[in-house]
């Protein structure tokens, strides 16, 4: 049975990503059912750690509140009415002539506005994999580091390993999430909620 279920009435409603393209898959889940008597749930690593400064900053990303960090993230915060997940591009790029889809992958790893956070965090990320005796963070692909600071842990982390990964990681993770925040709102100081409307000024 898969550790990510929960029952309801005997049933198993198990939990699966389902995520539009270019999204990351733990930023979702799906329900499914089946048939069986055994039952349990397990929650995302990071949400297990006993306490650690920043995780309330991780949950936020991970649940979708940041919707001025992460443009994906904007879909019924306003009155308007929400935008494709298509359309819902970087700012800060098309404010240079590019369109690119606004998703974690592209927040994190890639946009020149706010690649730079990541960069700041490569020398911690880096000491973490080599703690936790995993391959080299600079030898993950770009898809790959962006889940590993969003607090999840790459396959190589075995059962065992976990929590390990939990108390070592999650601190790191959570701060990370912090500092994204910190800067992406220091681009537009005055303008936070007025980057949101930027995906409807056209309609």
């Amino acid at each position: 049975m898969s550790p990510n279920a929960l029952t309801s009435g005997g049933s198993i409603l198990s939990l699966h990503s389902v995520p539009h393209p270019g999204e990351c898959e733990h930023m979702y889940t799906g329900i499914s059912t089946t048939h069986t008597n055994a039952a349990c749930i397990s929650p995302a690593p990071y949400l297990t750690h006993p306490s650690c400064p920043y995780q309330l900053e991780l949950f936020r990303i991970r649940t979708q509140h940041t919707i001025h960090i992460i443009p994906i993230h904007l879909h019924y915060a306003f009155r308007a009415p929400r935008a494709d997940y298509r359309d819902r591009v970087c700012p800060r790029c098309i404010a240079k002539g590019t369109t690119v889809l606004g998703d974690e992958l592209h927040i994190i790893c890639q946009c020149p506005a706010t690649k730079g956070v990541l960069q700041q965090f490569t020398a911690k990320c880096q000491g973490l994999t080599r703690l936790l005796d995993l391959p080299s963070f600079a030898s993950f692909t770009s898809d790959e580091m962006t889940r590993i600071v969003l607090g999840n842990p790459p396959p190589q982390v075995l059962q065992k390993g976990l929590k390990g990964w939990i108390i070592e990681a999650t601190p790191i993770c959570s701060e990370f999430a912090y500092a994204l925040r910190m800067h992406i709102t220091s681009l537009h100081p005055a303008n936070v909620f007025g980057l949101n409307c930027f995906y409807y000024w056209k309609q």
